[in-house]
Formats: C-alpha cells, sequence, structure tokens
C-alpha cells in the first residue's frame, strides 16, 4: 500500500486487524446465503490477540481456501487443488503469542465449511 493511500483506519486495519462488528457484519452477510467469495478470503483480517494463532499459517490456508472457491466456480484454477471441506473442519494451526484471534478464524472457517460443502465438498 502506497503512503499517499495511508489513512488512521487502513493503518489499523493493516495493524491490528478488522474489529469484532466488522468480522460479524461480514459473518451475517455469509449467513444470508450471499457466499462467500475468493477475494473476500484473501482481503479477511482478523483481530490480533495474545495466545492466537500463527498470523503466517492461517494467511498461509485463506490463501489455498480462496483459490479452491475459485477452483471450484471455475475462475481460476489456482495452485489448492483438492482442499475439502473436512480439511478446513480439521485444520490446526501452531499457536503464538500474539496471533488472529482463535474465535474468530474458527468461526470463520466455520463459515468456509459450510460453503465448501454448499459447492459439493
Amino acid at each position: 500500500m502506497p503512503f499517499d493511500d495511508l489513512t488512521a483506519t487502513s493503518l489499523r486495519k493493516a495493524v491490528y486487524g478488522y474489529t469484532r462488528a466488522e468480522v460479524d457484519a461480514f459473518m451475517a452477510r455469509l449467513t444470508a446465503g450471499k457466499g462467500m467469495t475468493a477475494e473476500e478470503v484473501r482481503s479477511m483480517r482478523f483481530t490480533m490477540a495474545l495466545r492466537g494463532y500463527s498470523l503466517e499459517e492461517v494467511d498461509l490456508f485463506l490463501d489455498r481456501l480462496a483459490d479452491e472457491l475459485d477452483r471450484r466456480r471455475g475462475v481460476g484454477f489456482g495452485s489448492s487443488l483438492g482442499l475439502t471441506a473436512d480439511d478446513v473442519e480439521h485444520v490446526e494451526f501452531t499457536k503464538a503469542l500474539r496471533g488472529y484471534s482463535m474465535i474468530e478464524v474458527d468461526r470463520f472457517l466455520d463459515e468456509a465449511v459450510a460453503e465448501l460443502r454448499a459447492l459439493g465438498g
């Protein structure tokens, strides 16, 4: 992100992630039947927390999930072939002293499981 475009809000999101209200609003939209897009997965950020999930592991897994959503919708060919709802449901991340909120990540992944199942697997 160029420094010219840096605002207080974008800096807060870059450093701390989205607020619980922002994540809740996103989750409500998903449960309203509008579906989860690969772009939303790629841009998803979570609140930072003490004793959270490893940032790098979660981000890498979200990239795989986004590729899989694209692949299933025929949008792209993504490098992540064969990621299943069961894979998402059973993924385990390393716990870090400072990482993503485990509750938020787990809630988001529950929605991803439902989306993958709705798309056939």
